[in-house]
């Protein structure tokens, strides 16, 4: 587990200075509870589920030209191409249903 990630999956407004497990966190709240492992260990499993629902969207940005390929696909093979070949990279990596 990341500890960062899982503060950060538990309550994005958290400050805290990081330390290697949970009792040597550096907890810099104020008035908001340090959180317990059982919560941590709630908030990782919500990360990683997260990040596997969007999986696919890191995997088409990751096999897309960039801006300016795409842009000279369009010219110089028109619009419908760009589109087929947009179309190509996203049923290579579906949305999950």
């Amino acid at each position: 587990m990341d500890i960062a990630l899982a503060l950060l999956q538990y309550d994005p407004a958290m400050e805290f200075g990081c330390g290697e497990t949970l009792d040597s966190l550096n907890w810099m709240s104020g008035t908001k509870p340090k959180p317990t492992q059982a919560d941590l260990d709630t908030a990782w499993r919500e990360y990683l589920a997260m990040r596997a629902s969007t999986k696919y969207l890191r995997l088409r940005k990751e096999n897309r030209p960039s801006v300016e390929g795409q842009l000279d696909k369009i010219y110089t093979d028109g619009l419908d191409a760009w589109k087929l070949q947009m179309k190509a990279i996203d049923d290579a990596f579906p949305k999950p249903l």
